[in-house]
């Protein structure tokens, strides 16, 4: 991948799992569409036992570790801490304004814009505000 390759990464806060479920149907719609080149998506929540669960998930990118740069960048564990629901999407070649439409049922939702050159500086600096707390 070109280092100057869009990549749009958004994590959802949903109330209940059923409107992660429809919000993950439509981003692989769009993509089973074309509408998408390649992407991963995953819904998450905290199993009885408090750890993270990830499924359904699906990627097209599975040469990379998609859904693990989307958990790190955009803090989607933060989403979770009452134990709610959430999905993580990354989208290659995509921006946040065709993402976010398709994301229609989350109660919260937070995007990055950045390009595939910049991923691990985005990580790092993600990682620093949420070590210092910020």
């Amino acid at each position: 991948m070109k280092a100057d390759t869009p990549l749009t990464l958004a994590a959802a806060k949903y109330v209940n799992r059923a409107h992660a479920l429809e919000d993950w149907q439509a981003i692989n719609d769009a993509r089973r569409f074309g509408e998408f080149d390649h992407l991963a998506v995953a819904v998450l929540s905290k199993g009885s036992d408090g750890m993270l669960q990830v499924e359904p998930h699906d990627e097209t990118a599975g040469h990379l570790p998609w859904v693990g740069a989307a958990l790190l960048v955009i803090e989607a564990s933060e989403l979770l801490e009452s134990g709610e629901v959430g999905l993580v999407v990354v989208a290659v070649n995509r921006t946040g304004s065709e993402v976010e439409p398709l994301l229609v049922n989350a109660e919260k939702l937070v995007v990055v814009e950045t390009v595939a050159g910049d991923l691990d500086a985005v990580m790092e600096k993600e990682l620093a505000k949420a070590n210092a707390g910020v």
